[in-house]
């Protein structure tokens, strides 16, 4: 709701606009995680990388250069993820000659679904599952053989899955996950 009266009273400005959601999303979102956790919103600084800005409005306090790096792997993975969902349905808002702040408010609509934005959240659960490199293969296997789907892949691993196995590194344990993921692709792409 806070992200569609970003652009009320302005001229229209596509420029102004995309500048503006990329400077209030982090605000916008972390009040938003704060207020629900029932916490009060932290002080907005202007001496932080837009990551690191993100998980500050989120979780306060200082924010460690891995978990920023964490996020703006996952955030990196997630922009080159092609024409999805929340790509298309800002596509189409747009080609209605809308505003690029609508088009937004539109994805991240899009982007909410279980089957498009609730992707990693499973991958990263099936991660979990599989634990260490030595368990990636029997995990993989059992779930193709119940016909259970595999969250966020394809015929190989997607931007979504990494995208998962990025925001590890705030669990501080990336180099086991890491290592399983490394068996887990194995898996998929040999077929053993």
């Amino acid at each position: 709701m806070a992200a569609g009266t970003l652009s009320l009273a302005r001229s229209e400005s596509p420029d102004e606009d995309a500048r503006t959601l990329v400077a209030s999303f982090p605000t916008i979102v972390g009040a938003y995680w704060r207020l629900k956790s029932g916490q009060e919103p932290v002080e907005p600084r202007t001496d932080l990388s837009h990551a690191e800005y993100c998980l500050h409005q989120m979780f306060g306090g200082e924010v460690g250069k891995e978990r920023a790096r964490g996020l703006e792997t996952y955030l990196n993975t997630v922009c080159d993820h092609g024409l999805n969902a929340s790509t298309f349905a800002a596509r189409v808002i747009v080609s209605t000659h809308s505003d690029l702040v609508s088009a937004i408010t539109g994805a991240v609509g899009a982007l909410k679904g279980p089957l498009h934005g609730g992707a990693p959240g499973p991958a990263l659960d099936m991660v979990f599952e599989i634990g260490t490199a030595e368990r990636a293969e029997e995990v993989i296997h059992s779930k193709l053989e119940r016909g259970e789907r595999l969250m966020g892949l394809f015929s190989k691993a997607t931007p979504d899955c990494m995208a998962a196995l990025s925001c590890v590194t705030f669990s501080n344990c990336f180099s086991s996950v890491s290592a399983s993921y490394t068996r887990f692709e194995f898996a998929l792409k040999t077929g053993s």
